[in-house]
Parts: C-alpha cells; sequence; structure tokens
C-alpha cells in the first residue's frame, strides 16, 4: 500500500498502525508454527480404526 502523509501526525499514526500489523502477522505465523501439545498415546491413535 502507498501511504503519503499529510503532516508528521498522520505520518506517526501510519507508523504505528503499520508496527501493529506487523506484530498481527507475527503473531499469525508464531501460531501456526509452533508445536501444540496434543496428548496422543505413544504407539497408537486417539481413536480405534474401523
Amino acid at each position: 500500500m502507498i501511504e503519503a502523509a499529510q503532516n508528521a501526525r498522520i505520518a506517526q499514526a501510519f507508523e504505528t498502525a503499520h508496527a501493529e500489523r506487523a506484530n498481527a502477522l507475527r503473531a499469525v505465523f508464531a501460531w501456526l508454527f509452533t508445536r501444540h501439545s496434543v496428548p496422543l498415546a505413544h504407539r497408537g491413535l486417539t481413536e480405534p480404526c474401523r
């Protein structure tokens, strides 16, 4: 997105919004790629095969 600030206050708002978007995206990727603790049996499935 191309953002052209009209004054310093708007430029600061753009920088703040960009930082917040970056943190949100970082949190999404961290959630996607972290290992989640799942209580599975060591040598089996959680449900029997049918």
